[in-house]
């Protein structure tokens, strides 16, 4: 019987190079696409996060101002007993034990995941945890945007903030900075110079924290340290940049009325048409 030999088929192994060409083409696309919604959902993880601690400062804020009749000058009044704070040093200090807290929470519920400084030092991401609050350090060294300037000693509202967005440190800068130069929290007087009646529509400081009958509207305070995260061209959190520049950079706004929103502060800054951040409205 004759012998049937069968033939012999080879089997290639490698890819050529158009092959593997392609599936590196299909890869890189793919993280193209993925990569970018992968960080704006940690973002939106962050913003998540963020406002929740607003929202733990709208409730402190409201019970506090139900057992005093006014609201918090400073977010230390928030704070329990034995939560650090900074008392103006660098190492800043420690609240008694028998300070009654409303922010259970403590020190760490102030922080935004967000916050690049260095939280070995006591400080918040809504506001400078001092009652003694100086004027804040320029957010700029000359043109150039400061990285380490504290943003968040600028965001706590209590006596209003000025054009750029900054809380003012005091009665006396917001006396000087804000239109209209009645005395603060009171009404202007008439001809024979007695006081007229109270009414907080005409008071010039009416959405800001000092005014207990300030509107719902009013800011209780705000993060900024999302803005790099939705702007453009920032280099720190400091660099306002406002009065029209097209950066769509973004805070998380915190109201009187209990609602967090992330707000387009790009315009909010003064203009023709008057101090959009004194009358708090975007």
């Amino acid at each position: 019987m004759p012998q049937v030999f069968k033939p012999v088929l080879k089997v290639r192994c490698a890819f050529t190079l158009i092959e593997i060409l392609v599936v590196l083409a299909i890869i890189a696309l793919l993280s193209a696409l993925l990569f970018p919604a992968f960080s704006r959902a940690r973002e939106g993880a962050r913003q998540a996060t963020c406002q929740t601690n607003l929202q733990q400062i709208y409730m402190a804020t409201q019970q506090y101002f139900q057992d005093e009749r006014r609201y918090p000058d400073s977010l230390v009044d928030l704070l329990p007993g034995g939560a650090k704070y900074d008392n103006g040093t660098p190492t800043g200090g420690t609240l008694p034990d028998s300070v009654n807290g409303y922010l259970k929470s403590g020190a760490d519920g102030l922080l935004c995941p967000d916050d690049s400084l260095d939280n070995t030092v006591p400080h918040s991401s809504y506001g400078a945890l001092t009652k003694s609050l100086a004027a804040p350090a320029t957010p700029f060294v000359g043109t150039t945007p400061d990285p380490n300037a504290d943003a968040g000693k600028y965001t706590w509202n209590y006596w209003g903030y000025d054009a750029d967005g900054f809380a003012y440190p005091g009665p006396t800068e917001a006396a000087a900075g804000t239109p209209n130069g009645s005395t603060l929290l009171m009404n202007p007087t008439d001809s024979s110079n007695a006081p007229l009646a109270f009414d907080q529509r005409k008071n010039k400081l009416r959405s800001s924290l000092s005014n207990r009958f300030a509107p719902t509207s009013t800011i209780i305070t705000h993060c900024v340290w999302h803005r790099l995260q939705t702007a453009n061209d920032l280099i720190a959190p400091g660099q306002m940049n406002y009065g029209g520049d097209p950066q769509n950079a973004r805070d998380i706004i915190l109201r009187l009325d209990g609602s967090t929103k992330s707000v387009n502060t790009t315009n909010w800054k003064a203009d023709a048409t008057g101090n959009k951040w004194q009358t708090q409205t975007p």
